[in-house]
């Protein structure tokens, strides 16, 4: 692409799985389709800080007037809003990921369908990546659904407790990646080592246990329950 551009954006996916004939045909158009949805979602609708993770230093950050990256609506601030703020908040962030949701979940069992997944590592990493995407979309909107419920009448409605059980199936999709790593747990990725870097450890570390979405988890917790859990930094 650097020499010539495709006719369009999808061409290259086309190019990439040809080998691989109707089934690579298929994958491609599936991971075209999960590029459109996604585009909706998290540009056109600007919900893309809500699917990343926070870190203490970003949030230390936020607080001296420094953001390096798109800002969202905290828990804290969500649960302070006024009855409209949050209910304007719910159509603008959380029924765009809930229509994402909808948009990736047949389109994760289109790409489970196809025969290479249980045998081709490529296949089964798309088939991991839509998963753990649709997970933290469906992780995130269920805490923030947790706080506005809590503001709203008093009672999360159960949704803290949904959000756990999808972070149980989000280490399950982590847990399956592990064991199948290019790499392997290298320096580079997940071992703590010394490197060139302020961070003497791999730089997917912090990802790999999934600390961002405990950080939020804690964050919630505390909010809503009073808890005393420690929040982990995540720092990187």
């Amino acid at each position: 692409m650097g020499f010539r551009l495709p006719d369009t954006w999808r061409a290259p996916l086309d190019e990439m799985f040809a080998p691989w004939g109707e089934d690579g045909r298929a994958l491609a158009e599936a991971i075209a389709e999960v590029g459109e949805a996604e585009h909706e979602a998290l540009i056109v609708h600007r919900a893309a800080a809500y699917l990343a993770g926070r870190d203490q230093l970003l949030d230390a950050g936020k607080v001296v007037g420094i953001i390096s990256q798109p800002d969202r609506v905290s828990f804290s601030d969500l649960h302070g809003m006024s009855p409209e703020e949050r209910t304007a908040f719910a159509t603008s962030v959380l029924a765009p990921l809930h229509t994402l949701e909808d948009r990736l979940a047949p389109l994760l069992e289109k790409i489970k369908a196809l025969p290479p997944v249980q045998s081709d590592p490529f296949f089964a990493e798309v088939r991991d990546g839509v998963a753990i995407t649709l997970a933290r979309a469906r992780y995130i909107r269920a805490l923030y659904e947790a706080v506005k419920n809590d503001a709203d009448s008093g009672s999360d409605g159960g949704r803290v407790a949904d959000a756990l059980a999808i972070l149980g199936e989000a280490r399950a999709i982590v847990s399956r990646r592990h064991a199948d790593l290019h790499d392997g747990p290298s320096r580079r990725l997940l071992l703590n080592a010394p490197n060139q870097t302020v961070y003497q450890y791999g730089y997917l570390r912090e990802a790999s246990w999934l600390c961002f979405w405990e950080r939020e988890r804690v964050e919630v917790q505390r909010l809503l329950f009073g808890s005393v859990e420690a929040q982990p930094g995540c720092v990187l």
